[in-house]
């Protein structure tokens, strides 16, 4: 029963009627526009075996994203963006985060910054691109939120993927190609020797080289071309299918089981989006694959992949997913010794961040992806961002082992851009 009437409360507080709607701030200056967007993520999540003592579901309200957004032109030539974000507020209780500044770029396109071909050149705090899926707006996901089980990387800065930098953007062969790629700021060392606790950094990135990352994404049938972002649904008339790649490296940045070693990511994905008759309805499929590189005999170098699929009739979208990541199995040539990833309690195991994740929901669209419902059910087998072993801190009885059974949630996203 009290379950039941914590659910009641989740859907009345997530389903408030919310007006969707563009603020555009007049500026007095000649070819400028100034355009103002706030974002708000509300999410109600109950964990099974979630509460502090491991026995029983726990219930989770919190703003999983609140931004304000600032973007606009400058002349034909010159794009900006600020985006300040509270991410997660609230969740399990901790209030302490406040605003921070999640994006901050401008760009210059010397050739204008409309028309089939467009060259950018950003700088700033930018999104690295490490797959298409990362480089996808957080309010047009097939799921409620972001796959990120399905790599390993350590990516230090000013977080959720970001990283100062100076890159080149833009679209070409008449929106054909997209591309993006540059030099970042990467990991930085500290002086000192490595300590886990005191000193994580120490010893990090002796020579001081920045981290590279490079995307292209080609579209094979029609264009989803000519923005800053992606989008999953796009409630058109004609058919979208693309295939991209990317890579992130930087040289030296992590310490793995066999000490100071280079760190890389690299990315395959493919998207559709098929209409079915006109827009009122669309089959969306999305999968990406992954390697991740963080040293030999690391639970962080492995292999990992995710697919969604969707089929939206009108205003509702059933969907599924799944997401998986497996480590390397424990190297032959010994380095490190078996020992160290495959005894009880190792100090490296191999197989330790493993994951296994299945989702399926339904999507409400209030106003399209402007405005939007998610209810998601998920079982989580190992790591994930939602489930028992996402609660800090750790609920008794927890683990991340595949050997354990899989942890269910519930989780209730209602996206509101306006």
């Amino acid at each position: 029963m009290k379950a039941t009437y914590r659910l009641f409360l989740a859907l009345a507080v997530l389903t408030i009627p919310a007006t969707v709607r563009a603020v555009k701030v007049p500026i007095p200056i000649e070819g400028a526009s100034l355009n103002i967007s706030f974002q708000l993520q509300t999410q109600a999540l109950f964990n099974q075996h979630g509460t502090p003592d491991g026995q029983n579901p726990s219930f989770d309200i919190f703003v999983r994203r609140s931004r304000v957004l600032i973007n606009g032109d400058i002349s034909q030539n010159w794009s900006y963006l600020v985006q300040l974000d509270n991410p997660n507020f609230g969740k399990n209780g901790v209030f302490t985060g406040r605003a921070l500044v999640q994006d901050a770029w401008i760009g210059w396109a010397p050739l204008g910054i409309s028309g089939p071909n467009v060259v950018y050149v950003d700088a700033g705090i930018l999104l690295l691109p490490i797959s298409r899926h990362l480089l996808t707006s957080t309010t047009n996901f097939t799921t409620a939120d972001t796959h990120s089980d399905a790599f390993r990387g350590i990516f230090s800065g000013p977080g959720a993927f970001r990283d100062t930098g100076v890159q080149v953007r833009g679209w070409a062969l008449d929106r054909k190609i997209g591309f993006r790629g540059g030099v970042y700021e990467g990991v930085r060392g500290t002086p000192g020797p490595f300590n886990p606790i005191t000193n994580p950094n120490g010893g990090l990135a002796p020579n001081s080289w920045p981290r590279f990352a490079g995307f292209v994404n080609v579209d094979v049938i029609g264009s989803e071309e000519g923005s800053w972002l992606y989008g999953v649904n796009h409630w058109g008339t004609e058919p979208i299918v693309s295939v991209g790649g990317a890579g992130v490296y930087q040289t030296k940045s992590v310490r793995g089981p066999n000490g100071l070693t280079d760190a890389m990511t690299w990315s395959m994905d493919v998207y559709a989006d098929y209409p079915v008759n006109g827009p009122e309805s669309e089959a969306t499929l999305e999968a990406t694959g992954y390697r991740s590189v963080n040293g030999s005999g690391s639970s962080f170098t492995g292999w990992g992949f995710f697919v969604d699929i969707g089929f939206r009739y009108r205003f509702i979208e059933p969907y599924g997913s799944y997401e998986y990541f497996a480590a390397d199995s424990c190297p032959t040539d010994g380095n490190p010794p078996l020992a160290l990833c495959t005894a009880p309690n190792a100090a490296f195991p191999a197989r330790g961040a493993d994951s296994r994740n299945w989702r399926a929901g339904l999507n409400f669209f209030f106003n399209k992806n402007l405005n939007h419902l998610n209810i998601e059910y998920e079982a989580s087998h190992g790591q994930s961002i939602y489930g028992q072993n996402s609660i800090v801190p750790a609920v008794p009885g927890s683990t991340t082992s595949l050997a354990a059974k899989y942890s269910k949630s519930l989780l209730l996203h209602w996206n509101v851009l306006f």
